[in-house]
């Protein structure tokens, strides 16, 4: 092949390339609408958010097996359907608020 062809041919696809990568950037707009609108409404929630329902059994990858210690630290309590709707053990999980909890998960993932 023609060494000048070959370097213009090279030329226009670097050119094709950078206007592409280009148009990519910058003319999309973020699509996440459901979860923006959840926000925008957010501490006035009255319907679920629009996810489909899981099916089949969870399946970890094999770097998961194992046994892993896990540590949680309640930092507020909310009950804000009170005094309407009593959950049981809310006032019992006072006793949980200033300090962490550690746990161990045997085997997560089999």
């Amino acid at each position: 092949m023609n060494p000048l062809l070959w370097r213009r041919i090279r030329r226009n696809l670097l050119w094709i390339a950078l206007l592409l990568f280009v148009w990519l950037t910058c003319s999309g707009q973020a699509q996440a609408g459901a979860l923006s609108e959840r926000l925008a409404k957010f501490s006035n929630w009255q319907t679920k958010p629009p996810v489909a329902t899981a099916a089949g059994d969870l399946i970890y990858p094999d770097w998961m097996v194992a046994t892993w210690q896990m540590t949680t630290t309640l930092v507020d309590m909310a009950a804000p359907l009170a005094p309407t709707v009593v959950t049981p053990g809310f006032d019992g999980n006072r006793q949980f608020l200033p300090q962490p909890v550690t746990t161990l998960k045997p085997e997560l993932g089999r």
